[in-house]
């Protein structure tokens, strides 16, 4: 079994992928640190913030070089259920790029997309609090909507391409439980049925 979990940045989204993990026993995947590690290695980028504004053909060559790496560790644990903690599309300067590449969907095929949401208000309060980032773009409430906006759709329309099942999940201000409960139930469903 395999679940995608996509969510903005600041919307929580990594740390109840982690309470899930660890709840179901899931191996955990990050395809951005894999997509750092190998333009690392190459010597393109020296932090993670510098990885959306590369040229979008690197940024493609490293998607698919990516795809290659999450497939071959799946297929080599076919006895686990993995769950992969990424961005349905990337904000760079070009425009949104999708987080996700066709190779992606035809060497992973994910059973699940789920996209974390929350208010755009508390999104806002947590990136103005998280010193650790370099971020310098959707500093407004309009700016927020729209990337949770634009997540949603194309997370649906990635759902659509490998014909795997959607849902959303409301990470409530102050009830992170509710959350990492709701995921829970649905991917351990998802794990009974394979």
């Amino acid at each position: 079994m395999v679940a995608v979990v996509f969510g903005i940045p600041g919307v929580g989204k990594s740390t109840i992928v982690n309470r899930v993990k660890d709840d179901l026993g899931l191996v955990y995947i990050h395809p951005g640190n894999i997509m750092y590690e190998i333009a690392s290695e190459k010597g393109i980028v020296e932090n993670v913030d510098q990885m959306r504004k590369l040229k979008l053909s690197v940024q493609q060559q490293l998607q698919e070089e990516m795809a290659g790496v999450v497939a071959e560790k799946i297929n080599s644990q076919k006895e686990n259920s993995f769950i992969i903690d990424t961005h349905a599309i990337v904000k760079t300067p070009q425009g949104f790029f999708p987080g996700l590449r066709n190779a992606f969907f035809e060497v992973v095929q994910p059973d699940i997309y789920l996209v974390v949401e929350s208010k755009p208000e508390m999104i806002l309060q947590r990136r103005t609090a998280d010193k650790d980032r370099v971020r310098q773009d959707d500093h407004s409430l309009d700016e927020i909507l729209l990337h949770i906006d634009l997540t949603r759709d194309f997370a649906s329309a990635y759902s659509i391409y490998s014909q795997a099942n959607f849902a959303v999940i409301e990470n409530k201000e102050g009830d992170i439980d509710y959350a990492v409960n709701e995921m829970s139930g649905i991917i351990s469903r998802f794990m009974e049925i394979q």
